[in-house]
């Protein structure tokens, strides 16, 4: 029996309360503008948002708005078909999908960024509610039946992009167990919440610091109480290596998370009728299917394979030249590479005469000129940087950036809005991440919603900033890799920015894994081209730019020993896809046991390196969660942007304007158009590149640069 709409807030009302845990939903040359002096506002500017209590009202107000909407949706089918004037059925969904997720995005960014507790506290409580919400809405049969029937009474109003939509949608519902009898239905729920608590724990424990023991303090670490990660940079090779193992040791804690994780989406997906949680996983990807996404990681691995012996003996004798306490001059572990890497770099260094002092030229503020000035030249894109008005952002370090574009008649139009976050600190989210808190929509009065996207940054500084001044922002100095870190987040943002999708549920990173990857990497193979390096990374005291030979060892020193970490990010990659997939059952039924898969994957692959009997990397992996069967994607993205920077940018230090507005252009219509018909277009082919292009793309991309 289908739930009655009456019930069905009273259902979500329900199962909030039976939640735990939160889930994620996947000098400066702008003008600068004071707002030091603004009133309180609400956070974004939701003026429901100026304490914690807001998110109540908050919920409530997208409880009932969402209940109207369900209502029309459903109620009002036989009037559609015949009042053209009337929204379609697709648009009243997407308008009740917006309505929510704008909410949910907004709270998901807040729980996690929010120096108040109380406003991460309310703000998690709103996200569990959204969450049900979201799952009790995707099973609800009228909405399923109302769109699907709109496809037959409402074709004539619906283009191939509303079409295309629509059919998405009801995918989602059909994915989501729509179609279930009423107790599969309700197993199919009980799953997703054994997912949920399964998948939050887990990325709650993929960083815990390990206890040391006596006896660990009495050999290598006397002061120490707590390891919080290996120590890979250490001289001396014991030390080294006892503190990666130690590290990396199977946890059989989160062993049995993620089995749990595992089995609750194998389960799902022949429920949904899959064989495995790796096949569904792949439905509108670029690859298309299980068997091709697999063929690719087995060609990454096979193409590299050449490299890695030349690669492993840089590594031995980098490590062991430069170790004490090495016992086995013949055995090369993984804890020696970034050993490896350091040591390189010294002696790299060393033959470079008249080496400046680094860290005049990798600012924060010269970073984000130098980024302005690639947008700029590839979309017309200028910032105007501000601060934010007291309440509509949390406590701390955070810049705010308007974001505008000349249109055709050179005058100048908003497209949204970017806060960065450059505080390190405990209380929010590690790691460099973004958050999309609103997407790209048209609505219904003909204009855009406007994108606002939080990026954050982690940055170490010993003295309190005056973002009031350019002056303190400039003196923020980042290390070279941060700087690419910076770039790849900020290609996200630009990303969501340009979007202009009609409908939101397509908009911005809402596109498929594989692909919303893409402009992100694109950012980085300009940061990473020589010429471009050295145009942005100039000295803040004098404009000095840095020498050719300093410029190509910095960022070879990036992509050191290329075949052994594109092999390992392989390894992960396969890992991902045969843990949700071939062995998934085994794992489910106690038969096998993930560290016995990783090991015997790793081996296969890297047998030069030695690894421990109960090495567990895989444990300290959260992307295992948030990725699901799709961790490839990252390398397939990292090939697909070097085919489009070689094809439109690498030869033209100017950044042709039409090639920046035709890659614009596919940004913009990420996710209305499937993958695989975007990227054949913005590399001007047919088809999309075959595995083995896809793959010599990845084995030209990891070359030493060249100016």
């Amino acid at each position: 029996m289908p739930l009655p709409l009456k019930n069905i807030f009273s259902l979500t009302s329900k199962l909030a309360k039976s939640r735990h845990g939160s889930l994620r939903f996947l000098g400066f040359k702008a003008p600068f503008i004071s707002t030091k002096e603004s009133p309180v506002v609400g956070l974004f500017g939701n003026f429901l948002l100026q304490t914690p209590k807001g998110f109540e009202l908050l919920t409530q107000a997208v409880n009932a708005r969402s209940g109207e909407l369900v209502r029309e949706i459903v109620d009002g089918i036989e009037e559609r078909a015949v009042d053209p004037k009337k929204c379609t059925t697709v648009q009243l969904i997407d308008d009740l999908s917006n309505e929510i997720c704008t909410a949910a995005d907004l709270a998901d960014c807040v729980r996690c960024m929010h120096t108040d507790p109380k406003f991460t506290e309310a703000a998690e409580k709103s996200m569990r509610f959204f969450t049900c919400l979201v799952e009790t809405l995707n099973t609800t049969p009228e909405l399923y039946f109302a769109l699907k029937r709109s496809l037959e009474t409402e074709s004539a109003r619906l283009d191939p992009v509303s079409l295309r939509t629509a059919k998405m949608l009801l995918e989602d519902f059909e994915l989501s167990g729509v179609l279930l009898s009423d107790s599969e239905r309700q197993r199919f729920v009980q799953l997703s919440n054994e997912i949920f608590d399964a998948g939050t724990k887990f990325v709650a424990g993929y960083d815990k610091p390990v206890e040391l023991t006596q006896d660990d303090k009495k050999d290598f670490l006397k002061d120490l109480e707590i390891l919080d990660g290996p120590l890979l940079e250490h001289g001396d090779t014991k030390l080294r290596k006892f503190t990666f193992n130690k590290f990396y040791r199977h946890n059989e804690e989160q062993e049995l998370l993620l089995k749990r994780l595992i089995s609750s989406r194998h389960q799902i997906a022949q429920m949904t009728g899959f064989p495995t949680f790796a096949h569904r996983a792949q439905i509108n990807s670029i690859l298309g299917n299980y068997e091709s996404a697999h063929k690719f990681l087995t060609s990454v691995i096979e193409g590299f394979s050449s490299q890695i012996e030349d690669e492993v003996e840089q590594i031995r004798e980098l490590a062991n030249s430069n170790s004490k306490n090495v016992t086995d001059f013949n055995t090369v572990g993984l804890a020696d590479v970034e050993f490896a890497v350091k040591n390189w770099n010294i002696h790299k260094m060393q033959t470079i005469e008249e080496i400046p002092p680094l860290y005049e030229y990798f600012h924060f503020g010269k970073m984000l000129e130098g980024f302005e000035d690639i947008v700029n030249l590839l979309y017309g894109i200028t910032f105007v940087k501000s601060i934010p008005k007291r309440g509509e952002c949390w406590e701390g370090n955070v810049l705010k950036l308007e974001v505008y574009r000349k249109d055709e008649f050179n005058d100048k139009i908003f497209l949204g809005l970017i806060y960065i976050d450059i505080d390190q600190r405990d209380s929010k989210l590690q790691g460099d991440c973004h958050f999309t808190v609103r997407c790209s929509k048209k609505l219904q009065n003909g204009e855009f919603q406007t994108p606002i996207v939080v990026v954050s940054l982690g940055f170490n500084y010993a003295y309190s900033l005056d973002l009031y001044s350019d002056g303190t922002i400039c003196e923020i100095e980042m290390h070279p890799h941060q700087v690419e870190n910076f770039f790849h987040e900020m290609g996200h943002a630009m990303h969501s920015i340009l979007g202009r999708t009609v409908f939101q549920h397509v908009a911005g990173t809402r596109c498929s894994t594989d692909f919303a990857e893409v402009p992100s990497h694109l950012m980085e193979c300009f940061f990473n081209d020589p010429k471009i390096f050295q145009k942005i990374c100039r000295s803040a005291q004098t404009g000095r730019m840095l020498d050719e030979d300093l410029v190509l060892a910095l960022i070879k020193r990036r992509k050191l020993f290329p075949a052994v970490k594109y092999t390992q990010q392989a390894i992960y990659s396969l890992f991902d896809l045969e843990l949700h997939g071939e062995h998934a059952e085994a794992i489910s039924q106690n038969k096998l046991t993930t560290t016995d898969l990783f090991i015997n994957l790793h081996k296969q692959a890297l047998p030069q390196f030695h690894i421990e009997p109960d090495y567990a990397f895989h444990h300290r992996f959260s992307h295992l969660v948030s990725y699901g069967a799709k961790y490839y994607s990252y390398l397939l993205a990292r090939a697909s942007a070097a085919m489009i920077y070689n094809k439109l940018f690498a030869n033209n230090l100017i950044y042709e304007k039409a090639n920046g507005e035709a890659w614009a252009e596919v940004q913009s219509q990420l996710g209305e158009y499937w993958s695989v018909v975007l990227l054949a277009k913005v590399l001007g082919t047919s088809t999309v590149p075959s595995v083995e292009q896809l793959t010599q793309s990845l084995i030209m991309e990891a070359k030493s640069p060249k100016f």
